[in-house]
């Protein structure tokens, strides 16, 4: 088998589309295939599309909830907490990004706390915001 180069555009239509076939909605695809695309993009191949049947054969056992809805609570000044409702971390990242930006602008330190979910990833792309 020969090497098959894809764009950043190819490898997150294609991360969508292996995703919503395979169980996942649109918000939990768009997530998990920004974060890999930011992988392929950061040359982090093993956070990349190499985790692409990983993702799948989770969905296809049941294992993860492909269409999870994450709730993000306050459980303190400095502390936000994500329900991942069984689903991927990304869309649970996405979702508490902008509080926990608000809180450490107005506390000077914020915490994530999350719950219910599967698979971090590699951090970075959550972490840079």
């Amino acid at each position: 088998m020969g090497k098959v180069n894809l764009s950043l555009e190819e490898v997150e239509e294609l991360s969508q589309q292996c995703l919503l076939v395979n169980g996942c909605d649109q918000p939990n695809a768009n997530a998990v295939s920004a974060t890999i695309t930011a992988a392929e993009r950061d040359g982090c191949h093993s956070h990349g599309l190499f985790r692409l049947p990983g993702y799948i054969a989770s969905l296809r056992s049941g294992k993860v909830n492909g269409k999870a809805n994450p709730q993000v609570e306050s459980i303190s000044p400095s502390v936000v907490r994500v329900n991942g409702d069984g689903g991927y971390a990304p869309l649970s990242h996405e979702r508490s990004r902008p509080e926990l930006i608000d809180r450490a602008r107005d506390q000077g330190v914020a915490a994530l706390a999350l719950v219910n979910m599967h698979h971090f990833s590699a951090l970075w792309v959550e972490a840079e915001p």
